[in-house]
């Protein structure tokens, strides 16, 4: 009768207790092995996230790395004087020329019609590098041809998309921008000379 009475105890506490309490605790072990498969999965979608979310300030380094690209093939492979100018109150990154006259004289600056602009008002500039020089990033004019030879051009941009400034680089005496990995330092680029002869501009007035 004793048997009965404690088996009907027991019977009556599992109806009474959820389920859940009836279950055993997690072991070390399992724990340890979900939060080492939550860190794998963090370590592998934080740089997609991250790349996902800087996408508009991605986007206007490459117009910028564009840009960059056209005005240096203008200023070695023309004798029409060619700058880049950016006004933050316009957000646009503007390539400028001085087209020559019939008589030969160049008048002032005005928007080069070959060369696309680049909409920077999403990610304006936040630092701009003319060889050692640091121009004001919210408003500059770089004349190519006013510093002989040209300086590496730098210019770094960050929307509010983006976690850190993405950087876009034109080396010295190259013809092609491109932009920068995080960690790379301004000691990559080495100076490259143009030939001109192999560019079949050999002749052309300068």
């Amino acid at each position: 009768m004793e048997v009965d009475a404690r088996q009907l105890s027991m019977n009556l506490a599992r109806r009474l207790l959820p389920v859940g309490a009836m279950r055993r605790a997690f072991t070390l072990i399992e724990v340890l092995i979900v939060l080492i498969i939550i860190a794998v999965v963090l370590g592998v979608a934080a740089p997609r996230l991250s790349a996902i979310s800087g996408g508009k300030t991605r986007s206007a380094a490459q117009q910028t790395a564009a840009i960059l690209s056209a005005v240096a093939r203008r200023e070695q492979l023309s004798s029409q004087p060619i700058a880049l100018d950016f006004d933050l109150k316009t957000g646009r990154l503007v390539a400028l020329s001085k087209r020559p006259t019939a008589d030969g004289s160049f008048p002032d600056w005005s928007a080069d019609p070959l060369v696309a602009s680049a909409d920077l008002s999403i990610a304006p500039p936040t630092a701009v590098m003319l060889g050692d020089d640091s121009l004001d990033a919210s408003g500059f004019r770089i004349d190519l041809r006013s510093v002989s030879p040209r300086p590496t051009i730098r210019i770094s941009l960050q929307g509010d998309d983006a976690i850190r400034p993405i950087t876009v680089v034109l080396p010295a005496g190259r013809l092609t921008a491109r932009i920068a990995a995080a960690d790379e330092g301004p000691e990559v680029d080495g100076d490259v000379l143009v030939d001109l002869d192999a560019a079949g501009k050999g002749d052309e007035a300068w």
